[in-house]
């Protein structure tokens, strides 16, 4: 749980669960043997050869397990493929970057610096972490402790000097959150949809804590790979308890490429007054119906392997929200943009500092009804 962060779109941050099920972001362990294999193919390793070699190094392995492991795992590689293989060391290198280059999500590589280790099997697990990204794992109570949370409705996010270790720095305000209510980001590291976490879990630990007097007065904005799940759980809560999905309760999923635009369909079956896309990281055009939608966040792809971001992608779906009244939030453009076909070269390695942009994608729009809305809510509870 995180009172600030430096998310650019809300206030606060809390996971009432730890871990994920699996998305294109934190590929099986199945999906990450072709890139090796066609890598060791260049280097002189017959396809055949290559498949056992593999096998080898990652069956019995979890994702967790991979890339905790990469190094290892392409040094092994190296020298099992015999002096047959061209330009071993050189492969080293490249089958590394194949095995890392699919690890895009951060929730993942944090639970793999703070959770189990089994290269350091004496390492503790972190206070709040899951033991694996793939063992997900319940947090009971954060939720509410969230919800006790000080009202910002009203209030400025201005500039602010802080001091960690002795060092002082500023950390940027989000003018565009002014006067709005505490807008809190659910499941920033995990999914609480993932399988295995139970309707009962949910009902008592998010709507329980959302509906309160306390929770009331904040704006929350739950995001899911798994809008399927979401809709299902919020029939279970009107036919299996009479309980209405509760008006600050954002419900909102992630869409990065053409596939999972699809699953938007899901999202427009809950019931909730407002619904919202957090389009990021945006791997290629996407055509998304964007009926039923009052928000919609776009950005691009960080990290080290972060893969091009045509700005062509933003400005379509920026246009598509302004034909359609919607209110569009352009959070970053990643590490490699592209304008008109050639890199544009920022200083913020996660492209986020909106100074060096294109004038027209300086687009932070909030959805209006969020100035209103927490309080309306807390009005009917009171």
């Amino acid at each position: 749980m995180s009172d600030e962060t430096k998310i650019q779109w809300c206030d606060s941050t809390v996971n009432p669960v730890m871990g994920c099920g699996g998305c294109p972001l934190w590929p099986t362990p199945a999906a990450l043997r072709k890139a090796p294999a066609a890598e060791l193919a260049q280097h002189g390793v017959p396809a055949q050869e290559a498949q056992r070699l593999l096998d080898g190094a990652l069956d019995g392995l979890t994702a967790t397990d991979v890339y905790q492991r990469r190094r290892a795992i392409a040094a092994k590689l190296e020298r099992q493929a015999g002096p047959g293989a061209r330009n071993g060391r050189r492969m080293r290198g490249a089958l590394q970057a194949c095995i890392e280059r699919p690890f895009s999500c951060y929730a993942g590589k944090l639970h793999c610096n703070k959770g189990l280790n089994g290269e350091k099997p004496d390492k503790k697990i972190s206070k709040g972490y899951a033991p694996t990204f793939e063992r997900v794992t319940c947090f009971p109570g954060r939720m509410a402790e969230m919800a006790r949370k000080a009202d910002l409705a009203g209030k400025p996010r201005p500039d602010r000097r802080v001091t960690r270790k002795g060092k002082s720095r500023t950390v940027p305000g989000k003018p565009w959150l002014d006067g709005m209510p505490r807008l809190v980001f659910v499941s920033d590291m995990g999914d609480a949809l993932s399988r295995g976490v139970g309707f009962g879990f949910l009902k008592d630990e998010i709507i329980g804590a959302v509906s309160s007097q306390e929770g009331a007065r904040h704006i929350w904005l739950w995001v899911t790979k798994r809008p399927a799940r979401m809709a299902e759980f919020a029939r279970w809560l009107r036919e299996e308890h009479g309980i209405p999905w509760p008006d600050n309760l954002v419900a909102m999923t992630s869409v990065i490429d053409q596939r999972m635009a699809r699953a938007v369909d899901d999202l427009r079956k809950v019931p909730a007054r407002l619904r919202g896309l957090s389009v990021e990281p945006l791997l290629e055009r996407v055509q998304i119906d964007l009926t039923g939608i009052g928000w919609a966040i776009v950005g691009g792809e960080s990290g080290p392997h972060g893969r091009p971001f045509d700005l062509a992608w933003p400005r379509d779906l920026r246009d598509e929200c302004r034909q359609r009244g919607i209110a569009c939030f352009v959070k970053q453009l990643g590490r490699r943009p592209v304008e008109n076909g050639q890199a544009l070269k920022l200083r913020d390695p996660h492209g986020g500092d909106w100074s060096e942009w294109p004038g027209d994608l300086r687009v932070r729009e909030m959805p209006g009804a969020f100035r209103t809305l927490a309080r309306k809510t807390a009005a009917i509870i009171r």
